[in-house]
């Protein structure tokens, strides 16, 4: 996805990036006013300057562990952030806006994020560390003979979704746990 891919579509409220994608270009989604969501996909390394300026009605972004670089002045406007991102790593300026921000960081990486350059001007009580979550799964009920692919929530994925190479995450098949990349 170009340089100002996205630019000026008012109309535009949610986005789901490719699974592939590595790079959000500067200016991407500058100006779409309407966009109140994004996922980012596990992948992304980089987002670069401005990706998300004047998206107004964006409230919290979700950053993949992969993220390996923020350009200037990235999340204009945003008021939530979750990183991901264990080791947090040096990043551009930050506008303005970006000092009102929560920061929600993996549980033991706060103090690592008050020491980096650019987190660091978030200040230390708008850094909040998420708990530990419990993934483990308690109970499924599903026919271990059963050739279906199940979700870990216990939904049947219709046959026409079942194309391995798309699927990513952690599936169920004949009461067996599968993760695919």
């Amino acid at each position: 996805i170009g340089i100002f891919a996205f630019q000026g579509c008012r109309r535009l409220d949610n986005v789901l990036l490719p699974s592939k994608m590595e790079t959000i270009k500067t200016l991407t989604f500058n100006g779409c006013h309407c966009l109140r969501s994004i996922g980012i996909p596990e992948g992304v390394k980089r987002i670069e300057s401005w990706a998300f300026n004047g998206c107004k009605s964006l409230e919290k972004i979700i950053l993949p562990s992969t993220l390996m670089y923020l350009g200037d002045n990235v999340f204009c406007n945003v008021k939530e952030l979750v990183s991901l991102v264990d080791k947090p790593f040096a990043t551009g300026q930050f506008h303005q806006d970006f000092f009102m921000l929560k920061l929600y960081v993996p549980f033991g990486t706060k103090e690592l994020y008050e020491n980096t350059v650019g987190w660091n001007s978030i200040s230390t009580n708008r850094i909040i560390e998420m708990e530990r979550l419990d993934t483990s799964i308690n109970q499924i009920t599903i026919n271990i003979d059963d050739e279906s692919l199940w979700t870990l929530t216990g939904v049947k994925l219709p046959k026409s979704s079942r194309t391995y190479g798309r699927l990513k995450g952690i599936y169920i098949k004949k009461g067996r746990k599968y993760l695919i990349k």
